[in-house]
C-alpha cells in the first residue's frame, strides 16, 4: 500500500505542478513545459516507490546463475512504442528549433514565421530551443533515473520475479507518461501554429498541421494509458 501511495502521490504532484505552471510566465514557458512536469512527477513517484521496496529477508537465499538483464523484466512492446515516441519527440524538437524565428519582441526561438506575398504571420509559442532545451534536459534526467531504477530492479537480490516485472512496468509507465505527455504538448503546439496560415498556408504545412494533430491525439491516448498503469494497485 505504501508504494501505491508514493506512486499516486508523485502523479498528484505532477498534476499540481502542471496546473501551476500553465498559468506562469508571459513567454508561455510554463504552458509548454506543463506536460513534462506532469510526467516528471510520475517518474519521481515511481522511483520513490521502488526505492522503498522491502529488502529480502532470511539467512539463506537462492539465485539463478543466469545474469538478470533489464530487458528480461520490462514490457517489451511498451518500451518499443515509447522508444518510437521519444525518437519522434526529439526529432520534432530538433526540427522546431531549426526553423524557429524570433518573436515580435526579438526573443530568439519562440515563434514560427510564415510569409505569403505581402502577408506575413508570426505564430507562437513555438517549441524552438527556448522551450526544447529545458524539455530535453528533463527527458534526459528522467530517462537516466528510470534506467538506474530498472537496473536496480533487475539486480535486486530476491527470487520474486513477479515483483521484479511489476516494478519494471511501473517505472516504464512513469517514464512513458513523461515522454507521451511531452510529445502531445509539443505536437499540439506545432499543429496549432501551422493551422490557418495566411493564403491558406502551403499544402505541405497544412498536411504537417493535420499530421501533428494526429500525433497529439495518439500520444495523448498513450499518456492516459501510462497514467492508468501507474494508478493500478499492486
Amino acid at each position: 500500500m505504501g508504494q501505491d501511495l508514493l506512486r499516486w502521490g508523485g502523479l498528484a504532484i505532477g498534476v499540481v505542478a502542471a496546473a501551476w505552471a500553465s498559468g506562469q510566465g508571459e513567454l508561455g514557458l510554463g504552458t509548454m513545459l506543463a506536460p513534462t512536469l506532469l510526467g516528471l512527477g510520475a517518474v519521481l513517484g515511481a522511483l520513490a516507490a521502488d526505492a522503498t521496496a522491502p529488502r529480502p529477508t532470511g539467512t539463506v537465499r537462492v539465485a539463478g546463475l543466469t545474469p538478470r538483464r533489464i530487458r528480461d523484466f520490462v514490457p517489451r512492446r511498451a518500451v518499443a512504442a515509447l522508444g518510437v515516441c521519444a525518437a519522434v519527440l526529439v526529432a520534432l524538437l530538433a526540427v522546431a528549433g531549426a526553423v524557429a524565428s524570433p518573436d515580435d519582441l526579438g526573443r530568439s526561438g519562440r515563434a514560427f514565421a510564415y510569409g505569403c506575398g505581402d502577408v506575413a504571420a508570426l505564430r507562437g509559442p513555438w517549441p524552438g530551443f527556448f522551450y526544447g532545451v529545458p524539455l530535453l534536459a528533463a527527458l534526459a534526467v528522467a530517462g537516466t533515473g528510470s534506467l538506474l531504477a530498472l537496473r536496480r530492479i533487475a539486480r535486486r537480490p530476491t527470487v520474486d520475479e513477479a515483483w521484479r516485472r511489476a516494478g519494471a512496468s511501473r517505472v516504464t509507465a512513469g517514464w512513458g507518461l513523461l515522454v507521451t505527455a511531452s510529445l502531445a504538448g509539443v505536437s499540439l503546439a506545432m499543429s496549432g501554429a501551422l493551422s490557418d496560415l495566411p493564403c491558406g498556408g502551403a499544402g505541405a504545412l497544412d498536411a504537417a498541421s493535420f499530421g501533428l494533430g494526429a500525433v497529439a491525439v495518439l500520444s495523448g491516448a498513450g499518456a492516459v494509458a501510462c497514467g492508468v498503469a501507474l494508478c493500478r494497485r499492486g
